[in-house]
């Protein structure tokens, strides 16, 4: 099995940490309704997966009431790949991406949805087209911020959706349906980068989060899978980060 990570450690940088203040109360929360796919990363990168559909919850539950949904829905990962390796002149080798210069190229460029391009997003070596670049900065971003694993809980109250760099050990990768994992175990085999869309409690009160992974419906159950703050606490590779759109 071929295990797909991607994602760079991205150093601790005061110019874009903002500390939010961990009040309120924790409720238990399930985005899934707003994931409008499970992806498969296949040959792209999970940074740029993670944030599409962090972008794509985010808008519905912004603007669903307001816009066409169809517009910001099937984000295409293959374009930021691109312009990524492009923009660190990389093209169009896969090399891990950090997620803070990921955000920023979401601000300054926006990615726009899969049936816009004139290629599928699985042929990540062809370069932007004409049309390509007419159609740049359709769905961007306003700003992103990150958070600690403390402020986590109170964040996903309010219903925004954390992405999170973590170190996939062997228990990630086999993860099973009805299965929750308390503790590190086995090998790590690198960065990869996951949404976290809900959050409830276990019978003794401990935090559980539910992470939206890039790995296609066969991971976990179809797609999602439930691991606990000490587990995060383990195996969290760098801090998460919210969006405003």
């Amino acid at each position: 099995m071929k295990i797909l990570t991607g994602e760079l450690p991205q150093p601790k940088d005061p110019r874009d940490y903002k500390i939010s203040e961990c009040a309120g109360v924790i409720k238990e929360v399930d985005l899934r309704p707003f994931v409008y796919f499970i992806r498969e990363q296949r040959y792209s990168d999970c940074v740029f997966n993670s944030i599409n559909s962090q972008i794509e919850i985010e808008y519905l539950l912004t603007y669903g009431h307001k816009i066409k949904i169809k517009d910001v829905l099937g984000l295409s990962v293959g374009d930021m790949y691109s312009k990524a390796r492009i923009a660190d002149k990389t093209f169009p080798k896969n090399v891990g991406y950090i997620p803070r210069e990921a955000y920023k190229l979401y601000k300054k460029v926006g990615v726009v949805p899969e049936y816009f391009l004139p290629y599928k997003q699985y042929k990540l070596n062809m370069k932007p087209t004409l049309i390509h670049q007419f159609v740049d900065g359709f769905i961007k971003i306003k700003r992103f911020e990150f958070v600690n694993l403390e402020e986590i809980p109170y964040v996903l109250s309010q219903n925004k959706p954390v992405r999170i760099g973590i170190r996939v050990d062997s228990a990630f990768i086999g993860l099973k349906r009805n299965q929750v994992l308390y503790e590190h175990a086995g090998t790590n085999h690198g960065g990869h980068s996951v949404l976290i869309i809900g959050q409830k409690f276990d019978v003794n009160g401990n935090i559980l989060y539910r992470i939206l992974n890039s790995w296609g419906k066969w991971w976990g159950y179809y797609g999602t899978g439930w691991v606990s703050e000490s587990y995060l606490k383990q195996q969290m590779l760098s801090e998460g980060n919210i969006i405003y759109v």
